[in-house]
């Protein structure tokens, strides 16, 4: 009213996971309707690649987006109850922890999730693959600091 600009009003920093590189990677003579290829077997570690293509027949357009899945086995997970509920605890409290630094992925489209399994745990990210490494770093970081610190045997926060 008085004409002065009031200080608590400002712009938000620039989101650094909004991607600027929109291009698709070229198909190299696959079709849409080839199965996933196996990229690495080895003891303990099995990668697969699946890229989604246009071709005829296709009801959907091909985008430059990602998804990477992970499935973190391991018997500890579910042998006990106790074990059980701590490694579902373990995935909530950590979602939770990272929502302050996954925020602006969201906002740009990107997206992760953690979840317990019988067997261990899965970890996907989600969304544009101009960004995606980055927002897998920023995620998988935390933890890594939380693996260090639980081997260590230190009782302080993960993320």
């Amino acid at each position: 009213k008085d004409g002065k600009i009031d200080p608590d009003l400002h712009l938000v920093n620039p989101n650094r996971f909004v991607p600027t590189n929109f291009a698709l990677v070229p198909a190299g003579g696959r079709s849409p309707w080839d199965p996933p290829r196996k990229v690495v077997d080895a003891k303990g570690e099995r990668l697969w690649f699946k890229q989604d293509i246009d071709g005829k027949g296709k009801n959907w357009k091909a985008k430059p987006k990602l998804s990477v899945m992970f499935q973190i086995t391991t018997p500890v997970a579910s042998k006990t109850a106790r074990t059980s509920v701590l490694t579902q605890l373990y995935t909530m409290l950590y979602h939770d922890a990272m929502t302050l630094t996954t925020y602006d992925a969201t906002m740009a489209g990107l997206s992760w999730a953690l979840g317990k399994t019988d067997d261990g745990l899965t970890f996907s990210v989600n969304g544009y693959s101009d960004k995606l490494p980055l927002l897998l770093s920023q995620v998988t970081k935390g933890m890594v600091k939380c693996l260090h610190a639980s081997a260590s045997g230190a009782r302080k926060p993960c993320a």
